[in-house]
């Protein structure tokens, strides 16, 4: 699972990074299937929490990234925490389902 893990993590890094997203955590859940492990669960807006950049180019090589990003702008499952307000909640999972629907387009 951990090597699955950072796979999947790193893919969706890059994928977001094109869109001057970070993905800041991501929920996983594994099953074990005729003694083989497979990802079991869909990966969507309600399983990681998304974070804009602050600007263009942050600087992601620091110890400490929280500077370089927007929470904001968040794009991720705390919208349904902080608004009650449904389409506000629409409108940011719209948003993530156009970006994620971009990703066939990407070269990663």
């Amino acid at each position: 699972m951990r090597e699955m893990n950072a796979q999947i993590i790193g893919h969706l890094e890059k994928a977001f990074a094109h869109f001057s997203i970070q993905l800041v955590d991501l929920k996983l859940e594994y099953g074990i299937i005729e003694s083989a492990l497979y990802l079991i669960d869909k990966i969507s807006g309600g399983s990681f929490r998304l974070w804009p950049y602050v600007h263009e180019n942050p600087n992601l090589n620091q110890l400490n990234v929280l500077s370089e990003l927007n929470p904001e702008g968040r794009l991720d499952k705390d919208t349904y925490r902080m608004s009650e307000k449904f389409d506000k909640i629409k409108t940011k999972f719209e948003e993530i389902a156009k970006i994620t629907g971009r990703f066939k387009e990407l070269r990663i």
